[in-house]
């Protein structure tokens, strides 16, 4: 009997213990987020979004750190994930005691200290911190350690600062039990200190991100690819949320909420490998599909708006000008998607352009060969190209009578 061989993944009791941070962070955001509700100044759907956040973020990272606990993106992840379920649900039992106890909920005050401290600490972890251990758990050098120092450096003063800090507590109103007001001169210079942490930290948590993409394997680059798309997403929608118009701002938080829920479910694809390469054909089919909107929805107004101008003698009604913009748009949506997805095909996902181009090619080939020879050699040839495989091998029956 063979021993069972060792591939470093997490078990027994500490396996165990990993996913009970885990059920606990999910325990609180349950018990407290969801069963105590938003505030009154907050939209209904944030507690279910903070939920599925942690949800994300701790299952994430629970899996990979037990399957890869020499991996610090898993331990990133899952810390997280605790300290946004603490500072929520922490907000959300101070509120409760407050609004339907009068505050005499057990440990209240010191509820309302902790969870004060706890969520800067995790935005800097997930994107100051997480990005440069990313994918492969390694710094991109050794001279990348002292940007970890920075941020952690960052993270212990704003929990000093937010320690200390003279005056209500955020979040909850209620004065800080162990605020030294004689620090309240230092409140400025320590924002400034953050904010230099900031304009440090992230740009090189993106600079070492570029830096892994142009040095990586392909394996490498397609991990990073599942990140940066989600990223840019989460980016993208916070950046329209911003927009003072409501049609926008609205969709924007939405796709920002989208992209805070599905970063980690991204990281974990990316680390455990699982459809790695299927990113390509999400880039390509969704620049696709954008161009092909933004087109056909030119085409479908200005079709309206040269129906009612100048040919206004022959459509008389703008249900008229409608019907005739959604035949246009009906008409050029299938052709145009085909030539749009084969340009985007040649830059996003290149490999799957080329594949199909080799075996278009073979195909047409095969039609003219009959010679054996020359066909087993063709047909080793495309499956290498074309898939990639390590071995490839190939049997042909004999042709002459079965003994």
């Amino acid at each position: 009997m063979t021993a069972r061989q060792d591939d470093g993944r997490l078990r027994g009791w500490r396996a165990w213990l990993v996913w009970a941070a885990f059920g606990l962070d999910l325990a609180l955001m349950i018990g407290f987020g969801l069963a105590v509700g938003a505030g009154p100044d907050t939209p209904a759907f944030v507690p279910a979004l903070f939920a599925a956040m942690v949800a994300s973020l701790g299952g994430v990272g629970a899996l990979v750190a037990s399957r890869k606990p020499r991996d610090p993106v898993g331990w990133i992840l899952l810390a997280s994930a605790s300290l946004v379920a603490l500072s929520v649900s922490g907000e959300d039992y101070v509120r409760l005691s407050v609004t339907a106890f009068g505050g005499a909920l057990p440990l209240t005050v010191a509820t309302a200290w902790l969870e004060s401290l706890t969520f800067g600490p995790a935005i800097i972890l997930l994107a100051g911190v997480m990005p440069l251990y990313f994918p492969d758990g390694r710094l991109p050098s050794g001279r990348w350690r002292w940007v970890v120092w920075i941020a952690a450096l960052g993270i212990v003063v704003g929990i000093v600062q937010g320690a200390v800090a003279a005056g209500p507590l955020a979040n909850t109103g209620i004065d800080n039990p162990i605020g030294i007001p004689g620090l309240h001169d230092l409140d400025g210079l320590l924002a400034i200190a953050n904010v230099l942490v900031a304009l440090v930290v992230l740009p090189l948590a993106v600079a070492s991100s570029v830096l892994k993409y142009r040095r990586g394997s392909s394996t490498v680059r397609e991990q990073l690819k599942w990140f940066s798309a989600v990223a840019l997403l989460t980016v993208a929608g916070f950046g329209a949320g911003a927009v003072p118009i409501a049609p926008i701002s609205n969709w924007g938080g939405f796709f920002a909420i989208l992209g805070l829920v599905l970063l980690p479910i991204a990281i974990g694809i990316a680390i455990l490998r699982y459809r790695l390469y299927e990113i390509d054909r999400i880039i390509s089919r969704t620049a696709s599909y954008a161009v092909v909107t933004g087109i056909l929805a030119l085409v479908f107004v200005g079709t309206i708006l040269v129906s009612q101008t100048v040919l206004a003698s022959f459509f008389r009604g703008s249900s008229v000008a409608v019907a005739a913009s959604t035949l246009v748009v009906a008409t050029l949506f299938q052709p145009l998607r085909r030539r749009v997805q084969s340009i985007v095909d040649r830059r996003f996902n290149r490999s799957r352009y080329d594949a199909e181009r080799t075996v278009a090619a073979f195909a047409a080939h095969l039609r003219d060969e009959v010679a054996l020879a020359p066909l087993e050699a063709d047909i080793r040839g495309v499956v290498s190209l074309t898939l990639a495989p390590t071995t490839v091998g190939l049997w042909i029956r004999p042709s002459g009578p079965r003994a």
